[in-house]
């Protein structure tokens, strides 16, 4: 019987299906012919704004919509839909288990398990979601897990002995990806009518542009300290360049919100958290142990018998701690080809040195005729695999030194170098 794992992460739902990770935005359009999910309705959701959805699973419950349509009376139809594009589009697996996220209530946990008894599969359980990606983390003592949803910020506390359990959650509203992305929306609007008198905000195909073009900049600002940014206007394409120490600016005020209330919230506690990383400057203010963004999902594979036990319908809040059961291969996670330091990606290449003698470590490239006389630490492709070799007594490793994968990281002193890939 084969089985995958939906995660209800209302900004980018991920569903992990054998080897496969699928991502899909948290997006639903209503059109004459039916309900449109994912890509093909954030396409369109800047375009059509009073036809466009993304709070279908924040919301998600019996209220009408705020428009008629013959397709869809509330949200609850919304996220039907989305669940069955999903479905499909993991090649149809016969149960589904789902981590969903601490803001989920009592009513909102109905609501899906009615919808889902009505899709063609079996929930093979409930989990919540930053329990599964401490699981997946080896997470020892305790913790606070941060994640951004599309509409709030989920604090959730941990800890962990022979079991994980969650032991609080904390909803802050208005402090989700949405503020953020708002935020940086009018900041490169900004800087588009500084330089070249175009507003993107102005039109609604402006807007669609910038906003489509928006993850893909954040993402390459993950991965080095400044990007091209080009949008099309009347005269044809424009360019400005962003770096990651504007869009942390210009967030400033909302990571500072976050930062107090991690502290005041569990105050001593470590830091995790699943998908944050990435942002711009957010890492040196939380300063926590970054997740992968999947990592909820490979905790539920991991864990996947103890769920499995569990009555279907009842949220899971307590697993078995690390080494419990024979961990599951991780999906969607490939071979890094860079190590992130700094802001700066260095290509792995044929393999490279770790100089841990110098003030900061250095880096340097190596060929495969000097890697025997290498001192130091080793990153060398083996058999298909990353590993890691030489003097390790110095250096934190998160994840499997004979397996390394992107999102894994090095900790040398006070430095964090990620590995990372860049396509």
């Amino acid at each position: 019987m084969t089985t995958a794992v939906i995660e209800l992460h209302d900004f980018a739902l991920r569903c992990g299906a054998g080897s496969q990770l699928i991502e899909v935005p948290g997006h639903a359009l209503l059109t004459p012919r039916g309900i449109v999910t994912g890509a093909e309705a954030r396409a369109r959701a800047w375009l059509e704004p009073q036809l466009s959805f993304d709070q279908h699973w924040q919301q998600l419950g019996l209220a009408a919509l705020p428009v008629a349509s013959r397709h869809a009376r509330h949200f609850a139809d919304l996220a039907h839909a989305q669940l069955l594009a999903l479905h499909q589009a993991a090649g149809t697996p016969q149960r589904v288990v789902f981590a969903v996220p601490g803001s989920f209530g009592r009513e909102q946990l109905a609501v899906l398990l009615g919808i889902a008894n009505a899709a063609p599969f079996t929930v093979a359980g409930l989990v919540d979601a930053a329990l599964a990606a401490a699981v997946h983390g080896d997470l020892a003592g305790s913790a606070l897990h941060i994640d951004l949803l599309r509409h709030c910020a989920v604090f959730t506390a941990l800890h962990a002995d022979l079991q994980v359990e969650r032991r609080g959650v904390t909803v802050l509203p208005e402090l989700g990806l949405n503020r953020l992305h708002e935020l940086w929306a009018r900041h490169i609007a900004e800087r588009f009518i500084a330089s070249h008198r175009y507003d993107p905000l102005h039109t609604g195909a402006g807007e669609q542009a910038l906003r489509e073009a928006l993850p893909v900049w954040l993402a390459a600002l993950a991965a080095q300290p400044e990007t091209p940014a080009v949008l099309h206007g009347p005269r044809g394409p424009l360019a400005v360049t962003l770096t990651a120490a504007e869009l942390a600016t210009a967030a400033d005020a909302v990571y500072a919100r976050l930062v107090t209330a991690a502290r005041a919230t569990a105050p001593g506690d470590r830091l995790l958290a699943s998908g944050v990383a990435a942002l711009p400057g957010i890492g040196d203010r939380l300063q926590g142990r970054a997740l992968p963004a999947a990592a909820s999902i490979a905790g539920c594979l991991e864990r996947f018998d103890a769920i499995a036990a569990h009555p279907a319908n009842v949220l899971i809040t307590r697993l078995p701690a690390g080494g419990a059961e024979q961990p599951r291969a991780m999906p969607g996670r490939p071979l890094p080809s860079h190590l992130l330091w700094r802001h700066r990606a260095q290509a792995i290449g044929a393999g490279l040195a770790l100089d841990l003698g110098g003030d900061p470590p250095r880096l340097r490239t190596l060929s495969p005729a000097a890697e025997h006389g290498a001192s130091g630490a080793v990153l060398t492709f083996e058999a298909g695999r990353l590993t890691l070799r030489g003097e390790l007594a110095e250096i934190g490793v998160e994840g499997d030194p004979q397996d390394l994968r992107a999102g894994d990281r090095l900790r040398i002193g006070g430095e964090s170098l990620e590995l990372i890939e860049v396509t």
